[in-house]
Order: C-alpha cells, then sequence, then structure tokens
C-alpha cells in the first residue's frame, strides 16, 4: 500500500499552513510508524471552504484511485501572515513581561 496525503487550504487561513502539516504528517509516518519514506506521499488540493488533511490507501504499482482537482484561490480567500504576526504577539509579550519584571524590582514605600 502507499499512502497519499491530501491537504487543502481553508478560505481564511495562514501562508502555507497546509503544507506544513502535510509534511509533519509526511515525517510523523516515517519517524513513529516506521513507514518506508517511498510508500508516502502528499499532495496540494488548493483552497476549499475549510481546512482538510486526510491520508487515503492504494494499492502500490497502480496510480491512486482518487485525485481530487487542485483549487484554486478565490474572490473569498484571506490569505495571512502568520509567522510576521506571531513574532509581533512574541514581541508585545515580552515587553510586557520586562515591564512586570522591572515592577518587581522597584523599591516599595514603607
Amino acid at each position: 500500500m502507499i499512502g497519499y496525503i491530501y491537504v487543502r487550504e481553508a478560505q481564511i487561513s495562514c501562508t502555507g499552513y497546509a503544507l506544513s502539516h502535510a509534511i509533519g504528517v509526511t515525517k510523523y509516518l516515517i519517524q513513529n510508524y516506521e513507514v518506508p519514506w517511498n510508500r508516502v506521499s502528499w499532495k496540494d488540493l488548493g483552497y476549499g471552504d475549510s481546512f482538510e488533511v486526510s491520508l487515503w490507501l492504494f494499492p502500490a504499482g497502480q496510480p491512486p484511485l482518487y485525485v481530487p482537482e487542485y483549487q484554486p484561490e478565490s474572490n473569498y480567500t484571506f490569505i495571512e501572515d502568520c509567522l510576521m504576526m506571531a513574532r509581533t504577539q512574541q514581541s508585545r509579550k515580552r515587553l510586557r513581561s520586562r515591564g512586570a519584571a522591572k515592577k518587581s524590582l522597584e523599591r516599595t514605600p514603607r
């Protein structure tokens, strides 16, 4: 058997979110379940109504029986740069924690 991992981005999602999941699932199957690297494949299905990751098993040596069409972006697709947003949120948290640390070191009146 060969495992085909199909991934699809949601209409509102982060850049590369589905692809990172496909790579992560592939690594997980290879490392934790010791599936040979040449028995797992993944395919990007484009964009849909919701985020999707599915695993389909097909006999080796034959083409897959189910190959969905790639769905391009639509007018309703919104892709965010979540990495940049995550970095901004982390820097805000650091600034808050530094402010709290300074307050705890300040002298309190007696």
